[in-house]
């Protein structure tokens, strides 16, 4: 979710997964991988996707509407943005 945009325009998503089974007391680092194309949002002006400038709020969690899961803010790199 654009974290330096409207939250009234945000719309959970399932952008990456991974499945993995862990028995009682085990751990297991998983990386997951954010395709910039999932942050794109249609410019009117442009008549395309773009990528907003400014920073995103990651959430892991069990499903997409999950609000329990930890979180993090990213800046995109200038780069990814088309």
């Amino acid at each position: 979710m654009p974290a330096s945009g409207d939250p009234a325009d945000f719309r959970p998503r399932l952008a990456a997964f991974e499945k993995v089974h862990l028995e009682p007391g085990e751990s297991l680092t998983v990386v997951l991988h954010l395709e910039p194309r999932l942050l794109a949002r249609w410019d009117v002006h442009a008549g395309a996707f773009r990528v907003a400038r400014g920073s995103y709020r990651v959430r892991i969690g069990a499903h997409a509407h999950d609000e329990e899961g930890p979180a993090q803010t990213i800046r995109l790199r200038p780069d990814l943005l088309h």
